[in-house]
């Protein structure tokens, strides 16, 4: 039960928290409910976020033939649509925990840091459950007003610009991933036994070096595309 006490502890008291985690590392618990939110949100927008992919299909489809077309069309309709949906998010998911606490394990160890590998697996991953917060109220928006929400200040943009340069940026600028950023920061401090500052250096690092590729990766898919 204490594994499940910390998945709302770690919101409104993260020192008391990560303390316990520190003793009990369940890491199971904090990445199977972080998976859970991925894949629900993931599957209750599967039909808009379908229907925004056929429109920026058409939208750069100068150099498709009609029958190229009308097959990419079925397949954005097709159940397999769906399941590949839901499978690249489980995926996905479970990548980014790792890829996440990876790089801030080696560099809290090289910063002087010390904790093992499945304590600190267990923090980073209690820490991301703002981002769990934050895939409900997405969820539960989308439900209601039958749109897609887009992260951070994404939303001020025009939706055609969304996936753009701009629109990338902006959505890192959020404040459930601020949030979880910061929970992250008590973590490597607590758990790790860093000092504030450098738990503080590396998050910024962190947030820094995952905008840096989102936004190559952004610009990457808008140059193939002819966008």
């Amino acid at each position: 039960m204490e594994a499940f006490a910390n998945i709302f502890r770690v919101t409104y008291s993260p020192t008391a928290a990560f303390e316990r985690i520190k003793e009990k590392p369940a890491w199971w618990v904090p990445a199977i409910v972080f998976i859970l939110a991925s894949m629900l949100y993931a599957y209750i927008s599967a039909p808009l976020a379908m229907d925004f992919a056929e429109q920026e299909m058409l939208r750069q489809s100068s150099q498709m033939s009609p029958e190229q077309i009308e097959q990419a069309q079925q397949m954005l309709r097709s159940p397999l649509a769906l399941v590949i949906t839901m499978v690249s998010t489980l995926i996905a998911a479970i990548v980014s925990i790792l890829i996440q606490v990876g790089f801030l394990h080696l560099v809290s160890s090289m910063l002087g840091g010390s904790a093992r590998f499945a304590v600190g697996l267990a923090a980073i991953a209690y820490a991301n459950m703002p981002i769990v917060v934050q895939q409900l109220v997405f969820s539960t928006n989308t439900v209601f007003s039958k749109t897609l929400v887009m992260p951070g200040f994404t939303a001020m943009l025009p939706r055609d610009e969304a996936t753009g340069i701009l629109g990338t940026f902006l959505g890192r600028i959020d404040i459930f991933a601020i949030w979880s950023l910061v929970l992250v920061a008590f973590a490597l401090s607590i758990i790790y036994k860093l000092s504030k500052g450098k738990a503080a250096a590396i998050v910024v690092g962190y947030w820094a070096a995952g905008t840096i590729v989102a936004i190559a990766a952004s610009a990457i898919g808008r140059a193939v595309g002819g966008a």
